[in-house]
């Protein structure tokens, strides 16, 4: 007896003593890597808000991402590396093939009517698969440009005021107005933006607004160059980065963003196993303890013998899986916008103060939201003047900011603008500085009445959802070697010469649209 309850303690000894300790150190792991990502979450959260200069509060978030992430990779043992860390799981891949079974037809239906938003009428020439399938193909084609147009006259025209009100410090109003300026607001203008949209879908739309936006920039440089630096100074940028916590709110940022990589990723995932291509891996890319990115690992080997048609539905299912997910948010967003009718008012949001004092800047900095201009809703301006020497009153979410108006009743602190009134999804306010003609373009938002404050979180994440799914989806198109388009663009255009001409000018207008923030 006392031998069989030796040898039983003998038995249970290795799995009852050395599991414990490593349990112990697995736990004490555990506890470091909580207060790790607490402790990144704070100071990235304190960096966010701190008063600093953009580009180096930039700077400190990037580099309290990329020690945090260097730290859990040496302490959980994670793969990557400067920071960044991969996250694989083959759980994934079988609930991508589960996925890829049900319907795969439904599934190269959908990718194919993603490729018509994407190009268009050119997508015709993507999808072609059988000469027994040229209604079907007709018919997509068809949808989807009626999709086009829906989205174009609908959806389209929301999203200036929707990403204003949710992505900060973007003056898209000085940018839209430089485009404005250029074509007069002249209708044949609007023709061939149409046209465009339906040629070439929204891929052919955002390339042109690049491009032309890229040539105002050049031209401003070019007047630089020659002694003449103001146009480039008063030229707006066309893009900028996208950067939770910085430009975009911190957590709702980072919701809507890890949903658009799951849903951009997943859209290449299901399509590559439709076309029978193996996937080696499936995961997402942390920056530190913020999502930067999600993956999945097609086999390239095989992903290029496939047929065009299949390379190009695997490569533009991403994008045509945000844009979709984009037209639902706008859905949703409606009609949240419309059940939540008595609890938000009008504001205007200063975009920018031109030549404000120090005073007023601090009393009123960029992102101020008005509520009423000498005790007039913003929801009931039209047009405003002020009379000589007059006080004009401020109705400011921190409190009531007075503004003194000059002997021809001009804001000289909010530069000398005499006229405010609503343009669209902005609202206007129009002057003379220097003897010129000048304008600001304050956005025409809203804000939730005080007892309703919470409803901002998840109007803010369905309307990034929105917003970023759109922005991703186009850019993602664009004929540029780091996104998807480019391949796209190579596979169906065997001419590699004109293929190498588009990609060059694309990417020089692309680069040129972010070249203004070097003079802000």
């Amino acid at each position: 007896m006392n031998l069989k309850i030796i040898a039983s303690i003998h038995e249970i000894t290795p799995y009852n003593c050395f599991p414990r300790k490593r349990i112990m150190n697995r736990n004490l792991q555990l506890f470091i890597c909580f207060w790790l990502i607490f402790i990144t979450v704070a100071a990235v959260y304190f960096t966010a808000n701190a008063t600093m200069q953009g580009v180096l509060k930039f700077v400190i978030v990037i580099a309290e991402l990329v020690a945090s992430g260097m730290l859990l990779q040496k302490l959980m043992n994670l793969e990557g590396e400067w920071g960044m860390i991969l996250l694989r799981d083959q759980r994934g891949l079988k609930f991508i093939d589960s996925l890829a079974k049900k319907s795969p037809e439904k599934w190269k239906m959908l990718a194919d009517l993603g490729l018509v938003l994407g190009f268009g009428l050119l997508a015709f020439f993507f999808i072609k698969d059988k000469k027994k399938e040229m209604l079907r193909n007709v018919c997509i084609v068809a949808v989807g440009i009626l999709i086009l147009l829906v989205v174009s006259f609908f959806i389209a025209p929301n999203l200036y005021a929707v990403t204003s009100s949710v992505i900060f410090s973007v003056d898209m109003g000085a940018a839209s107005a430089d485009l404005k300026e250029v074509t007069g607001g002249s209708s044949l203008f609007a023709w061939i933006a149409l046209g465009a949209l339906i040629v070439g879908g929204i891929s052919m739309t955002a390339v042109m607004g690049i491009l032309m936006k890229g040539a105002l920039v050049f031209i401003a440089i070019a007047e630089a160059l020659l002694g003449n630096g103001a146009k480039l100074a008063q030229t707006a940028p066309g893009a900028t980065l996208i950067i939770p916590g910085i430009n975009l709110p911190l957590f709702e940022g980072l919701i809507a963003l890890a949903i658009l990589l799951v849903v951009h990723e997943g859209g290449h995932a299901v399509l590559a196993r439709v076309a029978k291509i193996k996937l080696k891996s499936a995961g997402i890319v942390l920056l530190g303890v913020v999502p930067a990115g999600a993956f999945v690992d097609p086999d390239e080997k095989q992903l290029s013998k496939a047929e065009d048609t299949k390379q190009t539905r695997v490569l533009g299912a991403g994008s045509a899986a945000n844009i979709m997910t984009s037209i639902i948010a706008f859905i949703l967003l409606t009609g949240f916008i419309i059940g939540t009718e008595g609890m938000r008012e009008d504001v205007m949001r200063i975009e920018k103060l031109g030549n404000a004092s120090a005073e007023l800047s601090r009393q009123m900095p960029s992102g101020t939201l008005i509520y009423a201009i000498n005790g007039k809703n913003i929801a009931d301006v039209t047009n405003l003047t002020f009379a000589n020497n007059s006080e004009v009153m401020l109705k400011t979410a921190s409190g009531d900011a007075k503004v003194k108006a000059d002997s021809n009743g001009k804001l000289s602190g909010l530069a000398p603008f005499s006229v405010i009134y609503k343009d669209g999804g902005a609202i206007v306010v129009k002057g003379y500085k220097d003897g010129k003609a000048d304008a600001l373009y304050g956005s025409w938002t809203f804000a939730w009445k005080k007892e309703y404050a919470w409803l901002w979180y998840p109007y803010c994440v369905l309307a990034l959802l929105f917003v970023l799914n759109f922005l991703v989806g186009a850019i993602n198109l664009m004929p540029i070697p780091i996104f998807d388009g480019h391949r796209i663009l190579s596979i169906n255009l065997k001419n590699q010469l004109a293929v190498n001409i588009i990609t060059a000018l694309v990417v020089a207008g692309f680069i040129a649209n972010f070249l203004p923030w070097l003079v802000k």
